[in-house]
């Protein structure tokens, strides 16, 4: 019993599968020459065509090449066309169409070029330095502007209220209410990003020109002017001008 099973399995081995079976008679049938007996083949013949001739015109080149004597003799060597067909590449990567396994390999490509060049930028020291200036600039940029707006948010609520003003004209010139969740509040304080340090510049410019308009106000000067006048002693409606100054 185990000797006719393993004589069954032997069997099996050796039979080809049936793909592998096509593809080895495909490239046998291609091979082979036209015989005499093809109908294209009859109607080359009766053109003049024999077994092992090409088709299509001769070159013919000619060279110079000087001899002992000195004189240059002309050499002729002549190219033809191939005598062998041109090796047919079948697709076996389904129905894609033409060109596509190309693409495919193409994008594959870009797509490793791509991988590799980020893994050298996060490598590279330089970059990874400046990335950590630019952040820290970012932080510190960002820290000054909330800093500025609630100072100026507390001295426009104070004065608001001695104008006799309940609300104030825009919301956000007031410092906003302390929500009850201490869990909200830790998040919103947590929040940085370009998109928040626009916005904060947005509210302290116009804070500012609110302030500096109906108050003669300057937060970076810490007190009130007499008049638009005497607020012309102040250097300037933003912080650089003070740091500058």
């Amino acid at each position: 019993m185990m000797v006719k099973r393993k004589a069954e399995r032997d069997a099996i081995a050796r039979t080809k599968k049936r793909h592998i079976l096509e593809e080895e008679q495909r490239n046998t049938g291609l091979k082979k020459s036209i015989s005499a007996s093809n109908k294209g083949f009859a109607l080359l013949a009766a053109m003049g065509f024999k077994p092992g001739m090409t088709l299509g015109k001769t070159k013919v080149t000619t060279s110079d090449s000087p001899t002992d004597s000195g004189v240059s003799e002309t050499s002729a060597s002549s190219t033809g066309p191939l005598i062998e067909p041109l090796a047919l590449i079948l697709k076996k990567d389904g129905r894609g169409g033409l060109g596509l396994a190309a693409d495919k390999e193409e994008k594959a490509k870009e797509r490793l070029k791509a991988y590799v060049k980020k893994g050298t930028e996060k490598t590279n020291p330089h970059i990874l330095m400046n990335d950590f200036r630019k952040k820290k600039c970012d932080d510190f940029k960002l820290k000054a502007v909330r800093n500025d707006l609630a100072r100026s948010r507390r001295a426009c609520r104070q004065m608001d209220l001695e104008n006799g003003l309940m609300q104030p004209e825009n919301k956000l010139f007031w410092p906003p209410v302390e929500p009850a969740d201490d869990e909200n509040a830790s998040s919103n304080d947590d929040r940085c990003g370009e998109n928040d340090l626009h916005e904060d510049e947005v509210i302290l410019h116009d804070l500012t020109k609110y302030l500096r308009i109906k108050y003669f106000y300057c937060v970076w000067c810490g007190c009130r002017y007499q008049d638009g006048e005497d607020l012309t002693d102040c250097p300037g409606d933003s912080r650089e001008f003070h740091d500058d100054g």
